[in-house]
């Protein structure tokens, strides 16, 4: 009906076949009807009366019918016009069809009030006797509930306006609403509640002024927060309870998954003093009547839980403030009764900026003896002049009490740095002295006949694959150290006998395994080799190490970034556990901004945060003398049954992933799927035999990089070949065995007495020419100098990876020029990403001078399956 009086249409009634249409064409009423409503309580009952107004004429119902066409809105016709009424549902016509009036028994009138006069009443008004009918327009109060959004996944505070025993949601539409109210004497009294718009609007907008916006739901939140945690919400409101409550607002206790909040600001007073060894943190937490001791809150802010039980049962916020604070605090400290005490070489970091510790006066008065150190008589080692710096910059910051991420590129001999600054520690240790003195040992002397006692006791956690590497490395470079390697079943857990080794070498999966008993212990030095393994905060890895107990620490990698500048700060939090504060806080100040927007002003801040604790220097910067290395791109033309296997394949997962509606679940989901279509791309580049394990035809990369190892290995060189894929290594492997070609092979099944041997033999005898690695198991902590030749089969967007397999044979030691050769198959996915990941490392480069790739945006998805 609506479209036909918009569009004025014509409409006729009752046509008859061949009558004229004019004859029967209805005519618009130009106004609505406006209903005339009359009630009227008696000692009966209820009467009810109505009648229409039609131009200021009245008639009613009865006295002339019309036809109801339909009830909402209410149309009809009467006398050849097309009516509607004015506020009022068709239906009520119908009871007065056969009559001028509608008597309601006194039984009923309370049922009849509450289904007929109060909806007539929030549309029309009308007349009435026998009864009141109250207006109540004043709001009560405006009320604020923390409330959480289920489809948002957030917190919110819902906003309610209260009226005479009637409460509106802000965003509600309904504007009047009426209830009934029978007394004792059967007299019936109605309230009706009209919305006051202008105070609402008031209320609206003093929430907005104060930081607050309203969301694509009912609620409102944070200004600047997306996805706001309920305690933030929690803290705006006791920030803003005086000013909402002096606007009128009334903030209603928050309840956060069953447990009720105040809102009082907790007050905190706390003392630190100095003592022996220890470094004590005594005070209480002043919360309204309440005294609280600061040790009860240690397990809250080690548990990251922002609520805390008061006696009266209920529950306050703790700041997030203290979080950053004192994480660390909660970390390492041991509640003493009312002190939580820290062992002085962890509390360091813990000293306002404006203090002076012990130890940083302690630094002022050795840095001359730092500058001159030469290296002890026990290292068998010839150090170059950037090795003797990096060597100096751990002794800083060993005597700053501060931990150390040496970030060199890989190949400069991290290691044998590291080992010399522990052979510093251990003299200190022995001699109660900073410097080493005596001469530099030679590889031709013999053992020192001197004792060299009291044991340095650190502990070095490194991949399960380096374990062995390291053995060797402490065999020759140093006399006289005592190393256990602390792996496998049968290893000794008596702390009794540990302690009397200089260094334990242990893994990352160990660590994680035992750390109840490792953390009984105060180590001289932690050391981690490729940290990058605890760039996951949330690993079991991450959390084992950072129980470590350790005077000093340092972390070893060539790659502190790999993904995200989250790596960064998991590394940078073992070292130096509040330089980054919370992750929190990292997320918000650096990630978020860096990553997102590309924040110049906050790139550089972070770079000078961290700056103090990060050693990176490249080959090109100190090993001049080290020969190139020569990259090298083959491409390969896919055959044309590879290349209609790839087409078809291409096809099908960019209608996919281009439509994200069609896939439904969640953002993880997706992200999953992204990544095993991209990898079914790659297989079906490098080979489909590694995807559909019948295919029968050529791969033009494998034919390819066959051709060129029977030229190396023709030309008498060695060559390392790494690939991403087991599957794809197979291929060559099978190959090399069906022709009786010597060859050695490394990937994640080798147990570590094989690899071990794998990379003895492939250095020693000359007939192994080819050692096949997988990319995962072979990329660090291996020295193979012997091969002069890298072939890459898959290369991919993390060129971290592609140096750190080249930095096997591209390192000190290297005598020949490294050829390192990346086979591509074009017009695939590995060309295409080739050009997507040079325009992707400039983040990484700005922040420490490494490169990496962040996850592909949908418009990088796109870039790639065009």
């Amino acid at each position: 009906m609506q479209t036909i009086v918009q569009e004025n249409l014509p409409i006729c009634f009752d046509l008859a076949h061949k009558q004229l249409v004019h004859l029967t064409q209805l005519t618009l009423n130009p106004t609505p009807l406006q209903p005339d409503i009359y009630f009227e309580r008696n000692t009966e009952g209820l009467l009810y009366r109505l009648q229409m107004l039609d131009n200021d004429k009245a008639w009613r119902v009865q006295e002339k019918p019309c036809l109801l066409l339909c009830n909402e809105p209410a149309w009809l016709i009467r006398d050849g016009r097309l009516c509607t009424i004015e506020g009022m549902n068709g239906f009520r016509l119908k009871a007065f069809k056969d009559k001028n009036e509608v008597i309601v028994a006194q039984s009923k009138v309370k049922e009849y009030c509450q289904k007929i006069i109060l909806p007539i009443l929030e549309k029309i008004d009308f007349r009435h006797e026998g009864f009141d009918i109250i207006v109540h327009q004043i709001v009560q109060k405006a009320t604020l509930t923390l409330t959480h959004d289920f489809i948002q996944h957030s917190a919110g505070l819902a906003l309610n306006f209260a009226y005479e025993k009637q409460t509106f949601n802000w965003k509600e539409t309904r504007s009047q609403r009426s209830f009934l109210d029978i007394n004792a004497q059967e007299e019936v009294i109605i309230h009706h509640v009209k919305r006051d718009a202008k105070t609402e609007a008031k209320c609206l907008q003093e929430l907005t002024n104060l930081g607050l916006k309203s969301s694509n739901s009912n609620h409102f939140e944070l200004e600047n927060a997306q996805n706001a945690s309920a305690a933030a919400l929690i803290d705006w409101l006791i920030n803003h309870q005086k000013t909402l409550e002096q606007a009128g607002f009334k903030v209603e206790l928050p309840v956060v998954e069953n447990k009720t909040v105040t809102l009082l600001r907790p007050q905190l007073n706390l003392e630190k003093t100095e003592e022996n060894d220890w470094f004590d943190l005594k005070g209480r937490i002043l919360v309204g009547e309440f005294s609280i001791p600061f040790g009860q809150l240690v397990p809250n802010i080690r548990d990251n839980n922002p609520y805390f039980l008061l006696p009266n049962g209920l529950y306050f916020l703790i700041p997030d403030a203290w979080f950053e604070t004192y994480e660390n605090v909660a970390r390492f400290g041991k509640i003493d009764g009312e002190t939580v005490r820290i062992k002085r070489h962890q509390a360091t970091h813990l000293l306002e900026k404006n203090e002076t510790s012990d130890l940083e006066k302690t630094t002022a008065e050795m840095s001359e003896k730092i500058t001159t150190w030469t290296p002890p008589q026990y290292l068998k080692a010839d150090l170059r002049p950037y090795q003797i710096e990096g060597v100096q910059w751990l002794i800083k910051h060993y005597f700053n009490g501060k931990g150390a991420l040496l970030a060199d590129d890989m190949g400069l001999g991290k290691s044998l740095q590291t080992i010399a600054t522990l052979l510093f520690a251990k003299e200190n240790k022995r001699n109660n002295a900073p410097l080493g003195t005596g001469r530099q040992m030679s590889v031709f002397d013999a053992e020192p006949t001197d004792n060299f006692l009291n044991p340095l006791q650190a502990i070095l956690v490194l991949p399960a694959s380096l374990v062995y590497n390291w053995q060797n490395e402490w065999k020759k470079f140093t006399h006289g150290i005592l190393v256990y390697p602390y792996i496998g079943n049968s290893r000794i857990k008596d702390l009794r006998i540990l302690k009397r080794y200089d260094v334990i070498l242990t893994t990352y999966q160990t660590v994680a395994k035992d750390i109840d008993l490792l953390e009984q212990m105060t180590w001289e030095y932690a050391v981690l080799d490729e940290s990058q393994y605890i760039k996951n905060k949330e690993s079991d890895a991450f959390k084992a190490v950072n129980r470590l107990d350790a005077r000093h620490k340092i972390s070893l990698s060539g790659t502190p970034i790999e993904n995200s500048l989250s790596d960064l700060w998991a590394q940078m939090q073992f070292i130096n556990p509040s330089i980054l504060k919370s992750y929190t806080y990292f997320d918000r100040t650096f990630i978020k901004p860096i990553e997102k927007g590309q924040s110049p002003v906050q790139k550089e801040a972070l770079r000078a945060l961290v700056q103090p604790y990060l050693l990176r220097r490249t080959k090109n910067e100190v090993a001049k003398d080290l020969p190139e290395v020569m990259p090298q791109t083959i491409y390969s033309e896919m055959s044309e049954e590879q290349k209609k296997l790839y087409d078809k394949e291409k096809s099908a997962i960019r209608n996919a992933l281009l439509n994200v509606e069609l896939l439904g679940g969640s953002e993880f989901t997706y992200k999953a799927k992204v990544l095993e279509s991209l990898l079914r791309l790659r297989q079906l580049a490098i080979h489909p035999k590694l995807l559909y394990p019948d295919y029968t035809g050529e791969s033009a990369k494998f034919n390819d990089v066959l051709a060129t190892w029977d030229a190396v290995q023709r030309a008498d060189h060695k060559m390392l070949i790494f690939s991403f894929f087991k599957s794809n290594l197979a291929l060559y492997s099978a190959y090399f065995d069906k022709n009786a070609v010597k060859y050695n092979l490394l990937t994640g099944d080798t147990d570590l007495k094989k690899r071990h041997q794998e990379v003895l033999n492939f250095g020693k005898n000359d007939d192994s020419q080819t050692f096949l690695i997988s990319l995962k198991a072979g990329g660090v902590g291996l020295n193979l100098t012997a091969a002069d030749y890298v072939f890459l089969l898959d290369p991919w967007w993390n060129p971290a990876a592609e140096n750190q397999a080249i930095a096997r044979a591209h390192r000190i030691g290297q005598t020949k020029t490294v050829m390192a050769l990346s086979f591509i198959t074009k017009d695939t996915i590995e060309e295409k990403i080739m050009l997507l990941k040079a325009r992707k490392t400039e983040l990484f480069t700005d922040i420490i001078g490494d490169a990496s790739v962040p996850s592909f945006s949908k418009d990088d998805l796109a870039f790639l399956l065009a």
